[in-house]
């Protein structure tokens, strides 16, 4: 009787293992779930430049990994209107943007990825200065920082 009830109690423990690492799974990935348009458009309202910008050089450089193809942007792009401009940038300047979109070969839940710019692209850019160097940037408000969020219209109250 004693080795059938410690083979119970070994597949309990072994049985409670596995659903621990279950959910420990799950709750991981759900820290990595897309952030609702609401995040994004936080990060809009925060970030110091708010422009309109024409791409005028895109280079792009991918190094391969492990599972993964990294893509490091470089761009020169013409302001062609400002909404609001922390290092003063005005219609007309030219600016450079850089940063690093990921592509993974077997996608996983999580932010949105900054889109690679495209030569003759207008759109807008919501950007923050790169290391105080005058006229370069990164973006500041990730997967949407080359477009405007679209967030949901809340039903208006009905009298």
């Amino acid at each position: 009787m004693t080795c059938l009830h410690d083979r119970r109690t070994r597949h309990r423990a072994v049985f409670g293992s596995l659903i621990t690492c279950i959910a420990l799974a799950v709750a991981a990935n759900d820290a990595r779930a897309e952030l609702p348009p609401s995040a994004y458009a936080k990060m809009q309202k925060a970030a110091p430049e708010s422009l309109t910008i024409e791409v005028r050089e895109v280079k792009a450089d991918r190094t391969r990994g492990q599972g993964v193809t990294k893509v490091i942007v470089f761009a020169r792009a013409r302001v062609t209107a400002v909404e609001r401009s922390k290092t003063h940038l005005k219609k007309g300047d030219v600016l450079f943007i850089s940063y690093v979109h990921e592509k993974l070969d077997e996608p996983i839940p999580g932010p949105s990825q900054v889109p690679i710019l495209k030569i003759g692209q207008q759109c807008p850019a919501f950007l923050e200065r790169l290391d105080q160097k005058p006229k370069e940037y990164r973006p500041a408000a990730g997967g949407y920082s080359f477009e405007k969020v679209k967030e949901p219209k809340s039903e208006e109250k009905k009298s």
